[in-house]
């Protein structure tokens, strides 16, 4: 059988152990405040800025939420990879442009905590796969 990267599968090959409606909504501050808690769970965040970089994608949310960063080698789907690569690949364009603002599907398996100053932290979270939604979905 031949072996095929993490970028190159779909979704459905990524996380087979999970169903859609196995992913928790969360908010970002969730994750910052208590990360531990959702590590190795399937959650969705919404409004992520992500960019695309030559070796991952990282997704940011700004403020005024808390600084947490989600870290990924690996993004599906295809079109949605294509879609951050050619519109977001710079700092300006994911902090500005509605194009980078996407809703987040993974499962977190691991975290590091950086203390910015004395009432500041960075929280960096990292997963195997990020799942871009291609839009924001509001949740009833």
């Amino acid at each position: 059988m031949q072996r095929r990267g993490l970028a190159t599968l779909s979704i459905k090959e990524v996380v087979t152990r999970f169903s859609p409606n196995d992913f928790n909504a969360i908010d970002p501050d969730d994750l910052h405040i208590a990360p531990a808690q959702f590590i190795e769970k399937p959650v969705e965040i919404p409004n992520m800025r992500c960019i695309y970089a030559v070796d991952c994608v990282r997704c940011i949310a700004l403020p005024p939420a808390m600084i947490t960063i989600v870290f990924a080698k690996a993004i599906v789907p295809a079109a949605q990879r294509k879609a951050l690569k050619n519109d977001c690949t710079v700092i300006r364009s994911m902090a500005q442009s509605p194009a980078c603002q996407r809703n987040i599907r993974m499962v977190p398996t691991g975290y590091s905590e950086t203390s910015l100053n004395a009432f500041a932290k960075r929280v960096v979270v990292t997963a195997r796969t990020i799942e871009v939604l291609p839009t924001w979905r509001r949740k009833h």
